[in-house]
């Protein structure tokens, strides 16, 4: 019988591993131009951070992770709705029962 206990532990983790689906943990989007709308009270976000707000959003109700695509792939970091990101930037909305916080940390 396999050991699907993991080698390496992480804090507050100690039940075996549970093999699924990226799309079973996270829907991936990616970012998209923003130059051609007005500014607004949405935040747009970047590889680097905040940049600027404009008056549309990518996500109006559903916090995600921001996962950059260009040197900053390994600084996630979460993006509160309502909020924008440029195309250097992926965001991951999590499915159901899976905690935002944990997948950051």
């Amino acid at each position: 019988m396999e050991n699907k206990k993991p080698k390496l532990r992480f804090d507050g983790f100690d039940k075996e591993w549970e093999k699924k689906r990226l799309d079973e943990i996270i829907q991936l989007n990616s970012g998209m131009d923003y130059k051609h709308f007005e500014d607004g009270d949405i935040p747009v976000y970047g590889t680097g951070g905040y940049m600027l707000n404009v008056n549309k959003a990518l996500s109006y109700n559903e916090d995600a992770i921001g996962i950059g695509r260009k040197g900053t792939i390994d600084k996630p970091f979460i993006l509160k709705a309502p909020f924008w990101t440029v195309d250097t930037l992926f965001y991951a909305i999590p499915q159901k029962n899976n905690d935002l916080q944990c997948v950051t940390k």
